[in-house]
């Protein structure tokens, strides 16, 4: 019985692991495109001297980074969970 529940959980803590890694991968790739997107558009307003434009663009951009480091490190927070043999083997 205790072999089961050590390799479920060691089954369980892998898998949530792997997807902790994909969401971080496509957030972090979210980020990349629309940080080019946003520099893209910011280019072109500047150029035509639209500052407004220019500020509520870097707005997003700043709350953008900020969501995406913010939403990492609870991924990563998340990652920390005990787990109580008990709570396993009533699964």
């Amino acid at each position: 019985m205790r072999v089961v529940n050590l390799s479920k959980k060691i089954v369980d803590k892998i898998l949530f692991l792997r997807i902790n890694r994909v969401v971080n991968i496509l957030m972090l790739i979210f980020a990349l495109f629309s940080t080019i997107a946003i520099a893209l558009f910011l280019s072109y307003f500047i150029e035509e001297e639209n500052y407004y434009a220019y500020f509520v663009s870097s707005f997003f951009l700043v709350n953008g980074f900020l969501l995406t480091i913010h939403l990492i490190g609870e991924k990563k927070c998340a990652k920390e969970v005990d787990y109580d043999d008990n709570f396993i083997s009533k699964l």
